[in-house]
């Protein structure tokens, strides 16, 4: 008699967490459908900063004391030679209004929460 009271616990217990984990995945996923992400993007790509007069007027900054410089460089020089030279030089780097997936892929440069968000990653 212990064994079968055993068994029946057990199935209930097995049965009440099949529910509880398919109400708690229908719980998520209802919510997701109306959740934005990434939720933040940075105004700048990773390792620039805003300059002074701001992103929409004056674009982002690569600092010229970045330990990685020359790496965030050599990203950008492989895909778009003249826009490395350019951001090397000081210049501020201006953010197209059109896709920040392409910009992103088409330059070298990475964007924490544009260039990881799954349409822009490429297989």
């Amino acid at each position: 008699m212990t064994t079968a009271f055993r068994t029946i616990v057990g199935v209930i217990a097995l049965v009440v967490f099949i529910v509880l984990m398919v109400l708690l995945y229908q719980a998520a996923a209802a919510r997701g459908k109306n959740v934005k992400f990434p939720p933040d993007v940075p105004a700048c790509p990773d390792f620039f900063v805003e300059s002074p007069s701001g992103v929409s007027a004056g674009g982002c900054l690569l600092p010229p004391g970045l330990g990685n410089r020359n790496m965030i460089l050599d990203l950008i020089r492989a895909k778009n030679p003249s826009l490395a030279e350019q951001v090397g030089a000081g210049k501020p780097l201006q953010i197209p209004s059109g896709s920040l997936c392409a910009f992103t892929r088409d330059n070298g440069i990475s964007w924490n929460g544009v260039s990881n968000v799954h349409p822009c990653i490429s297989n």
